[in-house]
């Protein structure tokens, strides 16, 4: 049985290590790996089929049948996946958060219908592109306790962003229900504040619609009102995600927005690269008696362009 906990974040990764490196904007995540993992490499064929590949003999198996979110944990771990990819572009392009806008569209009426929810989105873009210009963008739906849908939006435009006067917004583009937007440029980390943002669900609305609050943390944020000021409310840690439908397309965006960068590279060379500081480690044992397996991974983030700090040194020291 495979099990994971967190090691020692005083574990170093050797200089001469080769590590996973993954550009996101201004974020650069390191990931190193002990061993590599046993088994094979899954390599997918169409929509439900894959082979595995033997990574000794390159012998190829025979086509098997992906399992369709069978367990409602295997459903609620595709959109954690989904989630750490949405932070992963968000950072890639909101850079300059002076030239983003967040804008969260809801609905006058239960909308449960996810195609017009999808065909909504794309007339919006197109209305709001036609007044304020040129923009790329990334849109994310959120489930509601009720089996309705919101949208959220971010705007990213080449140069700062415009304003935007919400009666406009809401009455002339999109015209649906209500319409919030929020500046960012205030905002730390915009990838972590959404997405947290999406994953919570606010204690009233989760004590109305019947959900377990005993198997939740509950904590208590500041979240903006109709006035652009901020207030605190209580919130359901992550009880959003089990909403997702098993399938479901969280996001979508533009074809303009960027992906991040991966490669391979030796660990000394990356950190002489970035130069940069490191904001998050993390180190996970893996353990498996059955197969005799061992492995530990570790993860390290970094910012560009900072000089490098003594939190690293922290890490290694005794």
């Amino acid at each position: 049985m495979i099990y994971k906990e967190e090691g020692d974040l005083r574990t170093r990764i050797p200089n001469e290590a080769i590590v996973r490196v993954k550009e996101c904007g201004n974020e650069v995540e390191i990931m190193y790996s002990l061993t590599h993992s046993f088994g094979g490499i899954t390599k997918k064929i169409d929509r439900d089929n894959y082979v595995v590949v033997d990574r000794h003999t390159g012998e190829v198996s025979n086509p098997k049948v992906f399992s369709k979110n069978k367990k409602r944990s295997d459903s609620i771990s595709s959109v954690k996946s989904s989630l750490k990819n949405l932070r992963d572009i968000i950072n890639t392009n909101c850079i300059i958060p002076e030239n983003c806008k967040w804008i969260t569209l809801t609905y006058s009426y239960e909308m449960r219908d996810t195609n017009k929810l999808k065909n909504d989105i794309h007339n919006f873009n197109k209305r709001a592109r036609d007044k304020y210009g040129s923009y790329e963008y990334i849109s994310v739906v959120e489930p509601q306790g009720n089996g309705t849908w919101h949208t959220h939006i971010i705007l990213i435009f080449q140069h700062k962003a415009p304003f935007m006067d919400i009666e406009i917004v809401g009455r002339k583009i999109w015209h649906q229900g209500k319409v919030y937007i929020k500046n960012i440029d205030n905002v730390a980390n915009i990838a972590a504040y959404l997405t947290n943002y999406l994953s919570d669900m606010e204690l009233d609305e989760a004590i109305n619609n019947g959900v377990d609050i005993s198997q939740y943390t509950i904590k208590e944020k500041e979240v903006a009102s109709d006035s652009d000021s901020t207030r605190k409310k209580k919130f359901i840690k992550a009880a959003r995600l089990s909403l997702y439908p098993s399938g479901c397309n969280i996001y979508r965006t533009s074809k303009g927005v960027k992906r991040p960068q991966k490669y391979y590279d030796v660990y000394g060379d990356v950190i002489e690269k970035y130069k940069g500081e490191i904001t998050y480690k993390k180190v996970i044992n893996i353990s498996d008696d059955y197969k005799d397996f061992q492995n530990t991974i570790i993860y390290e983030y970094y910012k560009k362009g900072l000089p490098t700090c003594s939190i690293i040194n922290k890490y290694n020291e005794e």
